[in-house]
């Protein structure tokens, strides 16, 4: 339950899901609407989230680490505590901000 390793979940519409915890290791989560999505304390390691819709999602504690992130919208998104090592995140939308809003 809630585990879906290297899943190809590209496109869909997961706009106000709950993946709270979900072990989304290695998958494919590009150009999915996850807007409002609950994506606390999940593991996102290796996942692609290249031009993902994350405006407004709860990615607290969620582990990101080596994830692409290349153009993925983090508008308003809820980051604290949020593992970002080795992710490829030079052209995403709004991380920064949603960072430095963590920081505060």
């Amino acid at each position: 339950k809630n585990r879906c390793f290297a899943c190809d979940l590209s496109g869909l519409d997961l706009s106000g899901k709950d993946f709270a915890g979900a072990d989304l290791e290695k998958s494919n989560l590009s150009g999915c609407n996850l807007g409002k999505a609950n994506l606390k304390e999940a593991n996102l390691k290796g996942a692609q989230l290249v031009k993902a819709d994350l405006l407004e999602a709860n990615l607290k504690n969620a582990d990101l680490y080596k994830a692409d992130l290349t153009g993925a919208d983090f508008t308003g998104a809820k980051v604290a505590g949020t593992m970002f090592d080795d992710a490829k995140r030079s052209s995403a939308v709004g991380l920064a901000e949603a960072i430095e809003a963590a920081t505060k």
